[in-house]
């Protein structure tokens, strides 16, 4: 309720004051439009006063020129300074500038009369007075027009000054007008943090819930596991003891003499079919009656082969007793044929293999429902996964190769965006299958702990807090648990560009442990190694007491690979040998250039191609991104 009128207050503050907000705002608009009008209205006359100067300028060398007695260049000095002259006179009549126009048009056509006598030395000093008299009224049309720039000038002084105050004190004013809304926002905001926290603190309740109906699923596979080894010996014996009935007459033994139109059966026969030995054995569509529904065309079927290129045929049916019971046998039916290898009829054994079938259906019972809790235990790691959506957000250009060896994985990738900083991680558990996802899941765990909830964001500290956690989670100190991880970290400022100033240059970091980090420049392959130090497990031979951080620096397109050891130890090829760190660079020299999901298609096509002789030993996890320069 308090937050709800809180909020009710601003909002009412807000819609009274919204015109005042309006005519504020409009207003510093305005006196900006304005100053910057001011500004290029400046820069016009700037490069105006420049350009009338120049040319005056011109003029006066012009004039001191044409005493020379170069005929040719008093000719070129004459059209330029015509030239000038009319340039003058169009600027003084467009600025209407106080000047004896007429005055200046008659000195200069007695000077330029004048100038074109000259012919020898003694006319230099008669013509002096004349060139100095231009000179002059050259010289006082500068003055006016610097005169009319200062007075300009000093007017926009002035103007820009007073629009400066004016801006100040509406921006103060508009400050201080803001001061309360802003404080009743901010309240509001701490409000809505401890929603916040309070959904978050629900959500670690579901995470909990989670991972303990996980751990169900696990001691319910377990069990199953059990049963699934004792059903798998049961079987064994069944199909040991059926074989010794078959070997110890255990088999039933027929004829059917097609000439005759008769069968002939065994005792065995009998007995497979709850039939009294004193009946007759069935006949053609008599022994059809016997077979069951669903079974009847496929039986027709392969017998049938039997009249064509085919001598002998073996296969499993379901037949019905005279007790009602359905039985499962396996037949070998062979042609009979006499001295002139013509067909009399066919001859064969039965085996009733009701108990094996039983079995074998029962097994793939609890195969499926082995497989149905794999499936959930996918599904809950895959929940744990970023989505997507969130890393195309925050990394536009990416791939992911995430191929597990069993349906879960050891191997996982995380990510999380604080303080205009994205987190990645690449980590690869002990282990593999359902051991190596239940480490991912209690590291992903420890991860949005440091990370979203304590906001420890850079790349050694969140290593550092993370092996503390495995250890504590597992109480390796007490029981020698030696199950950890390594794990790669990269950090990236994603902060907008406003902020620089206070903030500095965005930095790409790096801290690993155990794992390296490979970035490609300019062609070439560079690698950071992590520091030699694990998440979790006994530390006897540690040669480092904390991770270490690093910086790369991103000054052209940049191609970075993040990855466990699956992918490089997966043994194949002619020679059945590791596919080698040293052909993994090779690889991701040759495809970095690529666009990103062609590169995820090469890397998987190649390690297929690798081991297409030999079985996967350990979960694979590649994760490339490409930088550009910040």
């Amino acid at each position: 309720m308090s937050n709800n009128k809180n909020n009710h207050q601003y909002v009412n503050f807000l819609y009274q004051t919204r015109n005042y907000y309006l005519v504020a705002w409009l207003s510093l608009f305005s006196l900006l439009i304005i100053n910057q009008g001011l500004l290029f209205y400046e820069l016009t006359w700037i490069d105006e006063d420049r350009e009338i100067t120049e040319r005056i300028a011109q003029q006066t060398l012009l004039a001191q020129k044409i005493s020379l007695f170069d005929i040719e260049e008093k000719e070129k000095s004459y059209q330029k300074i015509k030239e000038n002259h009319i340039f003058i006179l169009e600027k003084i009549k467009e600025n209407k500038k106080k000047i004896d126009t007429q005055k200046f048009k008659n000195v200069f056509d007695i000077f330029i009369q004048k100038s074109k006598k000259i012919t020898q030395s003694a006319d230099i000093s008669a013509f002096a007075p004349t060139e100095l008299l231009f000179l002059e009224e050259l010289n006082n049309i500068r003055n006016v027009f610097n005169q009319k720039k200062d007075d300009d000038k000093a007017f926009l002084v002035n103007t820009e000054i007073i629009i400066t105050i004016l801006f100040f004190v509406i921006l103060i004013a508009q400050w201080l007008s803001t001061f309360k809304p802003m404080w009743l926002k901010l309240s509001g905001m701490s409000i809505e943090i401890t929603e916040v926290n309070d959904k978050l603190s629900k959500q670690v309740t579901e995470i909990y819930n989670i991972e303990k109906e996980f751990q169900n699923n696990i001691e319910r596979l377990e069990v199953l596991n059990k049963n699934l080894e004792a059903r798998e010996k049961q079987a064994i014996k069944q199909e040991k003891l059926l074989t010794d009935i078959q070997n110890f007459a255990g088999v039933g033994y027929f004829e059917i003499d097609t000439i005759e139109k008769t069968t002939t059966w065994s005792d065995t026969m009998y007995q497979i079919f709850s039939m009294d030995k004193s009946v007759k054995a069935p006949y053609a569509e008599e022994y059809l009656e016997y077979i069951h529904p669903q079974d009847k065309t496929k039986t027709l079927q392969t017998w049938g082969k039997l009249d064509q290129d085919e001598d002998l045929i073996q296969f499993t049916k379901r037949i019905i007793t005279l007790k009602n019971e359905t039985k499962y046998l396996t037949l070998k039916i062979e042609n009979k044929r006499n001295l002139t290898k013509e067909k009399i009829g066919v001859h064969g054994t039965a085996i009733d293999v009701t108990l094996l079938k039983q079995a074998q259906i029962e097994l793939e019972g609890i195969h499926e429902d082995v497989l149905d809790s794999l499936n959930y235990a996918q599904r809950i790691q895959n929940a744990i996964l970023p989505h997507n959506e969130i890393i195309k957000k925050y990394i536009p250009e990416n791939f992911i190769l995430y191929v597990p060896k069993d349906i879960v994985s050891g191997d996982f990738y995380w990510l999380s965006h604080r303080n205009y900083k994205t987190i990645l991680v690449v980590a690869d558990c002990t282990g593999h299958g359902i051991p190596g996802a239940f480490m991912s899941f209690i590291g992903a765990l420890l991860l949005n702990e440091i990370v979203n909830f304590r906001n420890i964001i850079s790349p050694e500290e969140i290593l550092n807090e993370l092996r503390a956690g495995i250890k504590k989670a597992l109480r390796q100190e007490e029981t020698g648990n030696h199950d950890g991880m390594d794990a790669t970290i990269l950090t990236i400022d994603q902060f907008p560009d406003e902020y620089k100033e206070m903030l500095g240059e965005p930095k790409i970091e790096f801290a690993g442990a155990n794992n390296p980090l490979y970035y490609i420049q300019n062609g070439e392959l560079k690698e950071i190694k992590g520091s030699n130090l694990a998440i979790g497990g006994v530390d006897y031979f540690i040669k480092e007491d904390f991770f270490r951080k690093h910086q790369v620096e991103i000054n052209t397109p940049t191609m970075l690979y993040m990855f466990s050891d699956g992918y490089q130890d997966q043994f194949g090829g002619e020679r059945n040998s590791r596919f080698t760190t040293k052909r993994f660079k090779n690889l991701l020299i040759e495809i970095h250039e690529m666009p990103m999901e062609e590169q995820r298609s090469i890397l998987r096509k190649r390690i297929n191609e690798w081991t297409k002789n030999s079985r996967q030993i350990d979960d694979i996890l590649i994760f490339g991104l490409k930088l550009m320069p910040v």
